[in-house]
């Protein structure tokens, strides 16, 4: 099985997993997208498609990448790209210009969804976090294949980089006093936790020693404790079929002991601490699609379902008495009581937008609320006009490799 993990596109490896022991092989490195097809393999390096002879026996490329002349549509963001080989060496593929996102619009909502775009510069932003003191943005931003993290200043009107170094960033999260970010980054290997002082001094540390602690192959940031000293993020482990995506905490205390604290058989990710520390709403998909919960912290307890009709990205506001969460396009509020115990109301519509979608793992929450739940944050594309594109075959695709490579 040949498979790509959550890579970073310009440092991607290309392995080959045996299902039955669990082995896994790199074959090629900085590259994506494999697909094998009689000795020779094809794959997404940079922006274009190669091929190369490979020894399936042997599991090693066996000659130098060669590019391949048809013009194979190629998304530039992840390193797919839009062509199969079929058994009897037939090349369909999608023709036509690489997929490229456009530029998106974030705005500020109320409670009724009346929109305000803010001001900043054009780009390809995703995934807003709000400060706690509400004066500042984080904010995922796309340059090409590489995604970093901004901070923008609300009232200043000022975009400035947060993360610069080679790599992946996302998903970031604010620390309770507003003075730290956690987020996920990445240039080789898995998705891993990370945090780093928003005024820019000091280094970014590492959280875990994952794999080799925890076991994980990726991990996402959710959400930080009130008092600081706890963070609650997704850890997925292992390979499909055989992956445990779970809700795990690791803490800040220098010591950094880390413990699984909701493991199961199911999905589940998006945990929120609530503002008095001693609840977390989580998404999981136990009734078999995705629902918001809620559970006791640390525990022991029950889980209270908040969702009706599915549900993702649980938000608190109001001091814990009103959960946000989204179901497709729709906002929706759930009151809540926790004296003596808790107790939610019937979810209710907010308003319905055609703004972007978080939900998995590595992307939580794809959008942000002010603490007394007035004001909300979302993204949405800017409307661009698709390019011309066709399927082609070529059905003698493999017969057009020269002898010399197709038997090396």
């Amino acid at each position: 099985m040949l498979g790509r993990d959550f890579q970073d596109y310009g440092s991607a490896q290309i392995a080959v997993l045996d299902p039955k022991s669990g082995q896994r092989t790199v074959v090629l490195e900085g590259s994506s997208f494999a697909r094998y097809a009689a000795g020779q393999i094809v794959f997404v390096r940079g922006g274009s498609v190669f091929r190369a002879p490979f020894d399936l026996s042997k599991l090693r490329v066996t000659g130098p990448p060669v590019p391949l002349p048809e013009r194979i549509v190629i998304d530039a963001g992840n390193g797919v790209a839009t062509f199969a080989i079929t058994p009897d060496g037939a090349l369909v593929y999608a023709d036509g210009p690489p997929v490229v996102d456009p530029p998106t619009t974030v705005f500020r909502l109320d409670r009724d969804g009346h929109e305000a775009p803010l001001p900043l510069p054009t780009g390809i932003y995703w995934h807003p976090r709000l400060s706690p003191d509400g004066t500042r943005l984080a904010l995922m931003k796309w340059e090409g294949e590489s995604c970093k993290i901004f901070l923008y200043d609300l009232q200043r009107r000022v975009l400035s980089p947060f993360t610069s170094e080679p790599g992946r960033f996302f998903n970031p999260v604010w620390s309770p006093d507003g003075r730290r970010l956690a987020y996920s980054g990445f240039a080789t290997g898995g998705p891993t936790l990370y945090v780093k002082n928003t005024d820019g001094s000091g280094k970014a540390e590492r959280l875990t020693d994952a794999p080799t602690e925890t076991g994980a192959n990726g991990e996402f940031p959710n959400s930080w404790s009130p008092d600081g000293r706890t963070l609650a993020y997704t850890a997925v482990t292992g390979h499909p079929p055989e992956q445990a995506i779970d809700i795990c905490l690791v803490s800040l205390d220098g010591k950094r002991p880390f413990r699984r604290w909701l493991e199961s058989p199911y999905i589940e990710n998006a945990a929120a601490f609530s503002p008095d520390g001693r609840w977390i709403a989580y998404v999981s998909n136990e009734s078999g699609r995705r629902e918001v919960y809620v559970r006791p912290f640390p525990g022991p307890g029950g889980n209270t379902k908040i969702s009706s009709e599915g549900g993702s990205e649980p938000v608190w506001t109001m001091g814990g008495r009103e959960l946000l969460y989204r179901q497709a396009d729709q906002f929706l509020s759930v009151e809540i009581r926790t004296e003596p115990d808790l107790v939610a109301g019937a979810p209710r519509v907010l308003f319905s937008g055609s703004f972007a979608r978080g939900g998995r793992e590595d992307s939580p929450f794809a959008y942000a609320v002010t603490g007394d739940g007035n004001e909300i944050y979302a993204v949405r594309r800017v409307p661009a006009p698709e390019p011309e594109r066709r399927l082609a075959i070529v059905t003698n695709w493999l017969q057009t490799i020269p002898v010399s490579d197709a038997s090396k």
